[in-house]
């Protein structure tokens, strides 16, 4: 199985937080008892958010009508900026605004982060919602994004981890990915990057839940317990020859099998 990471509603609390703001702190001195150098400080607890709270005015965010699709940005936007991202949104499934009306069933009510995007200054996160019988795939937004200049972002800000037994390299705007599953762990397409693909390694945190979910796998290739996939992500120019790769793996003595990719 390809690495995975798990589903998290982190951008919702961020919007949750930031419609109802934060508490407060204050410093006093205490009667009858400071000196000059000394002052309380004084914590209010914030307030329990409120989904309904309106955003502030640098936040943006877009969805389809029944809210299974988001785009977010939860600092730095501007109205201009929302009304573009509102054009990557699926044709045809209509449009809504914040807030994101809650059913009180907390699956239908957390999002999970398919995939994020970097671009004039901001970091646009897509959501989608397990609220409808046919889905829509955040994967295909952030695709069109890409192929317009946003750059892909790895899900997590913080580096997330990788599941063990799994290993995952990327080139710099995440053009080209090595995926594999081993018991060497980062170690091995660490190796492989540095000795085949012959590119500055950037990322090694993914960008979508499954590695492939958003590229096209050029070939896969298995050598004892190891098992490894080269993936062409939309920002793939065709830099690295990656057929080649294939094939000095194959020299190399890993078995390897290449997938048809479709004709552009």
């Amino acid at each position: 199985m390809p690495p995975k990471l798990a589903p998290i509603g982190l951008s919702l609390f961020v919007l949750l937080t930031l419609a109802t703001g934060c508490g407060e702190v204050e410093s006093t001195g205490r009667s009858g008892t400071t000196t000059e150098n000394e002052v309380v400080v004084r914590i209010e607890p914030a307030p329990a958010p409120d989904p309904g709270a309106p955003l502030p005015s640098d936040v943006c965010f877009v969805a389809v009508r029944n809210y299974e699709l988001a785009l977010v940005v939860d600092d730095g936007a501007t109205s201009r900026l929302c009304e573009r991202l509102a054009g990557y949104l699926p044709r045809g499934a209509g449009r809504s605004d914040w807030p994101v009306p809650l059913t009180g069933d907390e699956d239908l009510d957390t999002p999970t982060l398919e995939c994020a995007v970097a671009g004039e200054g901001v970091r646009v996160e897509v959501l989608v919602w397990n609220r409808d019988s046919t889905p829509l795939f955040g994967s295909d937004v952030c695709e069109a994004m890409i192929l317009d200049g946003w750059e892909l972002q790895p899900l997590s800000e913080f580096g997330e981890d990788l599941q063990p037994g799994t290993c995952f390299v990327a080139t710099a705007r995440y053009e080209v990915e090595l995926a594999g599953e081993t018991e060497r762990g980062q170690a091995l397409c660490e190796d492989l990057a540095k000795r085949y693909l012959r590119a500055p390694i950037v990322h090694r945190s993914l960008p979508v839940a499954e590695a492939d979910a958003m590229g096209e796998t050029v070939c896969e290739a298995w050598h004892k317990s190891d098992h490894v996939r080269l993936i062409s992500m939309p920002a793939d120019r065709g830099t690295i020859d990656l057929l080649a790769v294939c094939d000095a793996l194959e020299r190399d003595g890993w078995k390897a099998l290449r997938w048809d990719r479709p004709s552009s």
